[in-house]
């Protein structure tokens, strides 16, 4: 299955197109992107059809899905194209910045008869699902309390991080992660925000980081934090009346990186459960192109895409 990448970011040359190049179901059919540098040297690596235009590469009879790595604020427009030409479309979160927006993308896609999936890679890593099987299996109990962060250090090369116009936020950008984590560990319905704390730099004109206090099942606290220009911190801890959970790098990870999660008993008693290394973008790319050839779990991403929606626009309205 023939797959493009729009959009040439330090992202996509380090993290996707390795996993696209790797990937037993999808060939690295074509790149897209303004940066003429970027296209040649990809072109040279990889041996493929390249486009300084997206309308050119819209015309191409050969596509069959489109990773979509452009900025954040750009996805809308660009992703209308996608679907309106009947392609599958895997788009880098968030996959737009409203749930209007959002909804009209899965609308497009429903008329389309297409596949649409938000690029969230963490959550086809065993590292997630681990920890979906442990809160299942109620291995720590009745939950007490959890807090979820993640923050990130001043960047080199921040690229559309610093850019309004281009969907420069913390919250879309960073606090998209635990938001997700959160609704997709629970049943959105049953998570409520009960507070927030954003921050913003009236100079830059965007969000710079926040926190939100949340409540579980009417039953249990939660905090999620995330920020730009601190001390690097990606982790989930989870507080029950058994043991206590704390794991680092939940998010993002080196694909020869093996997680652990810790498990803490009240007597101090430590357990630690090892988890195997993986490609997360390897993992994603394999579940989108299942769900191009058995669509079974279409509106179960459909809906947890809109709930996720939803309540990123609570966050930053």
């Amino acid at each position: 299955m023939n797959l493009v990448v729009w959009g040439l970011g330090k992202h996509a040359i380090n993290k996707v197109l390795p996993a696209i190049d790797k990937s037993e179901n999808f060939s690295l059919y074509g790149v897209c992107s303004r940066d003429i540098n970027s296209l040649k040297a990809i072109k040279d690596k990889y041996n493929v059809i390249t486009w300084n235009s997206s309308s050119e590469m819209l015309s191409n009879k050969g596509i069959d899905a489109i990773y979509l790595a452009t900025p954040p604020a750009l996805h809308t427009e660009q992703a209308i194209k996608v679907l309106d030409k009947g392609i599958h479309l895997l788009c880098e979160k968030p996959i737009t910045m409203s749930p209007k927006d959002t909804s009209l993308l899965i609308e497009k896609a429903n008329q389309s008869n297409v596949v649409l999936l938000e690029g969230l890679m963490y959550k086809y890593h065993p590292h997630y699902q681990k920890l979906k099987s442990l809160l299942e299996k109620e291995r720590l109990g009745k939950i007490k309390e959890m807090k979820v962060s993640f923050q990130l250090p001043t960047l080199d090369k921040p690229g559309y991080r610093k850019d309004p116009a281009l969907g420069a936020s913390a919250i879309y950008d960073l606090g998209i992660y635990p938001v997700s984590l959160v609704l997709g560990l629970f049943n959105p319905s049953q998570v409520e925000l009960c507070k927030k704390s954003i921050i913003y730099d009236t100079n830059l004109d965007y969000d710079i980081s926040g926190k939100a206090f949340l409540k579980i099942e009417n039953d249990f606290d939660c905090i999620i934090d995330w920020s730009y220009d601190k001390t690097y911190v990606n982790e989930v801890f989870i507080s029950g009346h058994s043991l206590s959970l704390n794991s680092k790098f939940i998010f993002s990870k080196d694909s020869t990186y093996s997680p652990i999660f810790k498990l803490r008993s009240d007597d101090g008693l430590v357990k630690n459960i090892n988890v195997e290394e993986a490609d997360h973008f390897e993992l994603m790319l394999k579940s989108f192109f299942n769900s191009i050839k058995d669509p079974k779990d279409k509106l179960t991403e459909i809906t947890s895409m809109l709930d996720l929606s939803i309540f990123l626009d609570r966050l930053a309205n």
